[in-house]
Formats: structure tokens, C-alpha cells, sequence
């Protein structure tokens, strides 16, 4: 990893780990934008043979649905996360029907859990999952590869963010 790539997966993360309730909204358009521009780039090539034009076509849905998320709101959050969740056990497991299924019991699970918990979820979430791109962005570019370094510093760092967003978001 180069110093400027490094700069690059640092910065944003240390930002959603630390004031990642302030910018939820911009978050959640992120994470549509970047779905829609994925499903249309494994969906298109089947039916449109030019590499451009399914760039072209995969940023328009993902501005598309990026703009939807500001007007779907806690829906756009529940999929998202519900999808997140899903992703996070689907990819940790082999392909098997219980663990598909335990994949769905958690991405509705934490969808859920977005939607009754609102705050505390999304501070947590940005929290964890900033703290864990900083840090191990931080001993990939190290060239250190204990993973137990990555765990202690993204914990540091998860306590640090979730103290920093309550602080910040307390009158709300």
C-alpha cells in the first residue's frame, strides 16, 4: 500500500469513526450510490456488451439510488444494514442452506435493531467499522500482519469514536 492510498482509507475512516452519527444521511446515499453501481456492473454485461456504457449506465442508477436514500430514510437504513449484515455472515461461511439462512436471520436482525435502536446503532456502527478500516489500513501499510494488533487498536479506537460521537450528538 502506497502513503497516498494509505491517506486515502485512513482519513475517510477515521472521519465515519469519529463523527459518523453527524453524517449518516451522506453515509447511507454513499452506500446506495456504491450498490447500485455494483448490481448494475454484474447485472449489465449480460445484456449491454460495452464496458462504458455499463460505467455510464451503473453511476446513473447509483446516483439514482443514492438520491432515493434521502427520501426512503430509515427504509434506505434498514436495507443497507439489514444487507450489510447479511454480507458479513454470507461471506464469513461456505454457501450452504443454514448458513444462507443464518446470513438472513442477521441482516434482519440488524436491520431491526437500526430501525428500534436508531442513535446507538449508528454510533456503534460507524464507531466499530471505522475504527476497523483505520487500523487495518494502518498495519497493512506497516507491512505488520498480526491480527491481534488490528483487534487491540481497533478497540482503542471504537471506545475513542463511540465517546467522541456521544459527546458530540448528547443534545439530540
Amino acid at each position: 500500500m502506497t502513503g497516498s492510498s494509505f491517506l486515502i482509507r485512513v482519513f475517510p475512516a477515521l472521519i465515519i469513526c469519529f463523527f459518523g452519527y453527524k453524517l449518516r444521511e451522506l453515509l447511507v446515499a454513499a452506500a446506495w450510490f456504491i450498490a447500485g453501481y455494483q448490481l448494475t456492473s454484474w447485472l449489465a454485461p449480460a445484456v449491454i456488451p460495452f464496458n462504458i456504457v455499463v460505467v455510464i449506465i451503473g453511476i446513473a442508477i447509483g446516483i439514482i439510488l443514492a438520491f432515493a436514500s434521502f427520501r426512503l430514510g430509515k427504509v434506505a437504513l434498514f436495507l443497507i444494514i439489514g444487507y450489510m449484515g447479511f454480507q458479513l455472515v454470507y461471506q464469513a461461511l461456505s454457501p450452504l442452506w443454514y448458513h444462507i439462512a443464518l446470513a438472513v436471520v442477521v441482516g434482519l436482525f440488524l436491520g431491526i435493531m437500526v430501525i428500534k435502536l436508531y442513535k446507538p446503532t449508528i454510533i456503534a456502527f460507524t464507531s466499530i467499522g471505522g475504527a476497523y478500516v483505520a487500523a487495518n489500513s494502518l498495519f497493512t501499510y506497516l507491512s505488520i500482519t498480526k491480527d491481534e494488533y488490528t483487534l487491540i487498536c481497533t478497540v482503542i479506537l471504537s471506545i475513542l469514536g463511540l465517546i467522541c460521537q456521544y459527546r458530540l450528538t448528547s443534545s439530540e
